[in-house]
């Protein structure tokens, strides 16, 4: 039996977004069954995706994988605000349903894959080396008309394995395919770097629009409280939009500036930011920071700073962050990635060998850079395989 899931909506003013369920047995006829689950104020559901992963362990499942120490993701495409949305449940196979594990974070209203320019997303199933393979569309920020003047418009972001995260079985963990390390080149690394308050510091011989970059900060001598997963899906983004990398705080915000210019007039900025309040304690954002990304009069791009909460747990020193940095593409990847961040930058003079990094602490409090690495890419090679 074949079962397949086409993206709907329902009810008055089609506010109600669900997922459709046909059933084939010759691959050929379909018939639809039912609504294998919905959500009733998300909209339209585009791009659904159910698929099983593993409660213990890193390796992915096939499609059909059900029973004992497995789990269910189902995530959607909202065309009311082009994220994707997912959770982690059950699925019921005596009903051909879903059921989240919570329901205050159900598909479409809790979870995104990714914080930033990220949408219609799939997941396949590589069963040579036994993982789950996520990758999706990264769309513009720049308006229909920019993209129309230079002649094309959107991407695929790079290729991601996809498990439950083994601490909080409610979340993903997302990570670049290995492969991607083929494409390193020249290396460069610096250790024990002290950043004072205010403090910009070049990474000398840096430079280039194709870098994969990993930082890791010494974590604030200070006591994370719980971060819930209600939290990371509810507040982190509103508060990342709301606080640019120019803010000052006693912890952060801190990271790093790529695709910055010598004049640091162009710059996109990806950072850690300490919040505290009575009720909570500290808790860790993650951001990237793109109102400076670009000084071009001819552009209209998106400004936003996007980003959410990081769950860090009290027996971790580090703070990490790995950075995809493709041209016009930046892509974070925060504490493994529990966290992540797509952006999509012009900038007009920060290009080729004239883009920088930056190490940059705009906290009142001194911040350790425990170790900083960056190697400089390879372009992909293209096989044509119908020769």
């Amino acid at each position: 039996m074949w079962r397949m899931l086409v993206g709907a909506n329902a009810g008055e003013g089609g506010l109600i977004g669900t997922a459709l369920l046909y059933k084939s047995t010759d691959f050929q006829t379909w018939n639809f069954s039912n609504r294998l689950h919905e959500n009733p104020t998300t909209g339209m559901w585009e791009c659904p995706d159910l698929f099983p992963v593993r409660i213990k362990g890193r390796k992915g499942l096939n499609a059909s994988a059900v029973g004992k120490g497995v789990l269910h993701v189902l995530k959607v495409s909202l065309d009311l605000n082009k994220h994707d949305y997912y959770s982690v449940g059950n699925y019921l196979t005596e009903t051909d349903t879903y059921k989240p594990l919570i329901a205050e974070i159900d598909t479409g209203i809790g979870l995104r894959y990714d914080y930033g320019k990220y949408y219609a997303s799939k997941t396949f199933f590589d069963p040579i080396r036994q993982r789950r393979i996520v990758y999706g569309w990264t769309n513009e920020s720049t308006s229909t008309m920019d993209d129309v003047a230079k002649g094309w418009a959107g991407l695929q972001s790079i290729p991601r394995i996809v498990y439950l995260d083994q601490r909080a079985n409610t979340s993903l963990i997302q990570w670049p395919i290995e492969e991607v390390q083929t494409l390193r080149r020249k290396k460069i690394t610096v250790k024990d770097v002290n950043l004072e308050g205010g403090e910009v510091a070049r990474l000398m011989d840096v430079s280039g629009v194709q870098l994969d970059i990993e930082v890791a900060f010494k974590i604030p001598d200070v006591k994370q409280g719980s971060t819930p997963t209600e939290l990371i899906a509810e507040s982190g983004p509103s508060i990342c939009s709301q606080k640019g990398a120019s803010m000052r705080g006693m912890y952060g915000p801190f990271g790093l500036l790529v695709l910055a210019s010598n004049d640091l007039t162009e710059q996109t900025a990806v950072y850690f930011y300490f919040v505290f309040t009575k009720k909570d304690g500290w808790k860790t954002l993650v951001c990237s920071d793109q109102s400076r990304s670009t000084v071009s009069m001819n552009l209209t791009p998106d400004k936003t700073t996007y980003g959410s909460y990081v769950r860090v747990y009290d027996d971790e020193k580090l703070l990490k962050l790995r950075l995809l940095v493709d041209h016009s593409v930046v892509e974070t990847f925060a504490q493994g990635g529990r966290t992540v961040i797509t952006t999509r930058v012009y900038p007009k003079f920060a290009q080729s060998k004239n883009a920088r990094v930056f190490l940059f602490n705009n906290g009142s409090e001194t911040v350790n850079v425990d170790s900083a690495t960056v190697w400089n890419m390879a372009t992909v090679r293209f096989v044509d395989f119908g020769q």
